[in-house]
């Protein structure tokens, strides 16, 4: 029984630990998100056409994507 007990509250802790990650992980992923499309308004405003800063954002995403894609692929 002692050793169920610990198992459980062990369990309970990974759960904690696992609800706590993902909040700050969605938090991240938000701000983020704002960040780009903060970033995308600033540049249709510089530069004077509509779309063209999601546009930009978009493309460095993209191949920040790319880029991390190949730095992480198994041969």
């Amino acid at each position: 029984e002692h050793l169920q007990d610990g198992v459980v509250n062990k369990m309970k802790e990974i759960i904690q630990e696992i609800k706590r990650s993902a909040t700050i992980t969605l938090l991240i992923v938000f701000g983020i998100i704002f960040l780009f499309v903060g970033l995308a308004n600033v540049i249709d405003v510089v530069i004077g056409f509509k779309g063209i800063g999601f546009l930009c954002i978009g493309l460095i995403v993209m191949f920040i994507g790319f880029f991390l894609n190949v730095l992480t692929r198994r041969s």
